[in-house]
Parts: C-alpha cells; structure tokens; sequence
C-alpha cells in the first residue's frame, strides 16, 4: 500500500496513522480525507453539546469500519453523536439480551413444575414402599430413573434432572438403595415380571 510522507510529526503519531488505514483497508490519501471530513463537521457543529461531541464522537470514530464510517456520517446528519450511541447501544442490549436469553434457555437447567416433582416424588416413595415391605430380595427393585419412568410415566429428562440435580430427591433414592443394598442390576427381572407401581 502507498505510503505518504508525514513530516514534523513523531513515530508514534506515525504508527497511529498506519494503524488507522490498515484498519480501514483504505489508502493514505483516503485516511486524510476521512480525517480532515471529521475535522471540518467539528468545527461546523459550534452548536454541539461540548459533552455529546468529546465523549461520542470520538467514540463512533473508533469504532467505526470503513462501510460503517460512511454510515455513522450519515446518521450524524439526522442526529447527534449522542442520541446514535445511546440508541445503538440499547439496540444491541435488546437483540444481545434476547439472543442470550435464547441461547440460555436452550442450556438452561430444567425448570421443573410442582406436580411433575410431586408425582416424581410420588413413584418414589411407592418404589420405597414397596421395597420396605417385600421380604424376598428378588422383588426389591432399585430405585432408578428406569424404574422411576415405568412408576409414573413422567418426561424422562424431568426425571434425570431431578435424580441427578435435586439434592433433596437424589438424597431420597441413594440413601434408600443403600439401605437395601440395590443396584440397578436388581431391576433384571426377566420377562413377564409385573412390575409392582404404577401412579
């Protein structure tokens, strides 16, 4: 890219000036056209705000690409520096928030309702029921969320997520297998066994 000569100036005022028009894509002689452009609406704006022109003009040209600085100087033309961050800004919080709250949603814990934790709960407490009044071993059924979805027939991942994340429910189920000594391997009862719960 063709360079120009910037006498009397040091080489950090240098450095900035090929920082700037490498990060436009745009000549040396289109880097001082965009500066000058914004030195004369300075001065022409004598009726700004002195706040709204230090604090956001120089804020939109930073931020500003190539496309983008030709966009920002046209906006500028139907408002001031101000009023195009201020509502940039909160465009974007609202399409951010949004997006982020889908994206939450999507990886978000199950919210889980009353009655679904209640019937959950429910089988549960039969399969204990169950387990605690049987004598024979071979019809005790490990408390699982295998054997807690034949009980009550409830969405599966509501299941998993309570057995796994509700401290008070997988609480419930470990310490009553262990009071039994059950593991899931209990639950192979062949074909034809009637299992003993249904909600």
């Amino acid at each position: 890219m063709a360079t120009l000569s910037i006498k009397n100036t040091t080489s950090e005022l240098n450095s900035k000036f090929g920082d700037l028009r490498d990060s436009l894509g745009i000549t040396s002689a289109e880097a001082f056209e965009m500066l000058f452009a914004a030195y004369e609406k300075q001065q022409v704006s004598t009726d700004a705000d002195p706040t709204d022109h230090d604090l956001y003009t120089p804020l939109l040209n930073s931020l500003a690409s190539k496309e983008g600085f030709e966009e920002i100087n046209e906006a500028l033309k139907y408002a001031s520096a101000e009023e195009l961050v201020t509502k940039g800004i909160t465009y974007a919080a609202k399409t951010i928030a949004t997006n982020g709250k889908k994206l939450e949603s999507s990886n978000a814990p199950l919210t889980i309702g009353g009655s679904a934790k209640k019937r959950i709960l429910q089988a549960i407490q039969e399969l204990a029921h169950h387990n605690d009044t049987v004598e024979d071993p071979k019809e005790k059924w490990c408390i699982t969320k295998s054997a807690i979805f034949k009980a009550c027939g409830s969405n599966q991942q509501t299941i998993a997520h309570l057995v796994d994340q509700d401290p008070e429910v997988k609480e419930l189920v470990e310490s009553h297998n262990l009071k039994h000594g059950l593991d899931p391997s209990q639950n192979r009862k062949g074909k034809g066994y009637q299992f003993p719960v249904s909600i």
